[in-house]
């Protein structure tokens, strides 16, 4: 019967694989929605924070001397940073459609609803304008 189990629920121990998936869960979705969806939303400005650090990390020595654009481009964090850019920007609309259709806080007044929802569509317009700078991925 055992070998029918999922691997976590297998051995001396079968519910704790699934007491502790629950206790995950718990964490992560809290006792309301709208702390799970604040949550998911806080985690997209921590990477776009990071992206950002990241980017200006390896821009910086270009802009104190520009001789090292021409003899070191492209260094050795501009890469991971326009990577960074890309992650970055493919999860913020699974953030967005995860925190507002999936998660979807009613214990949300208008005001936290209208601020997050401007957060994201500034998202949005950061996306497209690093998508027109062609900053996503180093090719």
């Amino acid at each position: 019967m055992t070998a029918s189990l999922p691997f976590w629920e297998r051995g001396r121990g079968e519910g704790t694989g699934r007491a502790s998936f629950a206790a995950v869960e718990r964490f992560v979705r809290g006792d309301r929605r709208g702390r799970a969806t604040a949550l998911v939303l806080d985690a997209v400005g921590l990477l776009w924070l990071a992206a950002g650090a990241l980017f200006l990390g390896g821009v910086r020595s270009w802009a104190t001397d520009h001789g090292s654009y021409l003899f070191t481009y492209p260094g050795v964090l501009y890469p991971i940073a326009c990577w960074a850019l890309l992650v970055a920007t493919v999860a913020t609309p699974v953030a967005a459609i995860v925190a507002f259709l999936r998660l979807r806080p009613t214990d949300w007044s208008r005001w936290l609803w209208f601020r997050n929802g401007v957060t994201v569509v500034v998202y949005a317009a950061l996306i497209v304008t690093l998508l027109e700078w062609r900053l996503l991925g180093f090719s």
